[in-house]
């Protein structure tokens, strides 16, 4: 924000939900700008698009 002046909410909303987890499941922080970060960050956030989909069997249990 100092820079540009902005927030990008949805990052801010993404990455501490994430980072959390990552000190629950591994012990330890990870920085999302640096590799180590980015190659856990890239799986979790095709989780949550999955997650966030809309899924035809889920409601029809025939297509199941």
């Amino acid at each position: 924000m100092e820079t540009n002046g902005v927030v990008r909410i949805r990052k801010v909303l993404h990455f501490g939900p994430l980072n959390n987890v990552m000190m629950s499941v591994f012990g330890n922080r990870f920085d999302f700008g640096k590799v180590e970060g980015m190659e856990l960050e890239r799986p979790v956030t095709e989780g949550y698009e999955l997650l966030g989909a809309f899924n035809w069997s889920d409601h029809f249990l025939i297509l199941a």
